[in-house]
């Protein structure tokens, strides 16, 4: 298996700061395609000293498929989503209910944004 540098995770967060982050909780918003917008859910929960989380994407069908490679720090989230061709993949920041940043996926680049659910709160 090879892994991509970038997305390799290092955590180095207690696991009491887990509950804390920003990064915790279910995401909503969109990845920005060059004709529309598809839209995106991203559940992100600490699991012991780690992170968990999947992604749902209900335009094509895909529901709460396994993110892998999770790399939360205080400010950046990375992932890649597991099992799918193409490698795809998202790094962004987080700031103010939201991250945003890029999706990547076959060599191309999208932008994407989502904002912390009120339904996680």
């Amino acid at each position: 298996m090879r892994l991509i540098p970038s997305l390799v995770l290092t955590l180095s967060l207690a696991v009491p700061a887990f509950a804390a982050h920003p990064a915790t909780g279910r995401w909503e918003g969109a990845i920005v395609l060059p004709a529309s917008k598809l839209a995106v859910v991203i559940e992100l929960e600490p699991s012991g000293d780690r992170w968990k989380g999947t992604i749902s994407i209900p335009a094509q069908g895909a529901e709460n498929l396994p993110l892998e490679l999770l790399d939360i720090g205080q400010s950046t989230v990375s992932f890649r989503i597991a099992g799918l061709p193409g490698a795809p993949s998202f790094a962004g920041t987080i700031a103010d209910g939201r991250i945003a940043g890029t999706y990547t996926q076959d060599g191309q680049r999208f932008p994407f944004s989502v904002e912390h659910s009120k339904a996680s709160e």
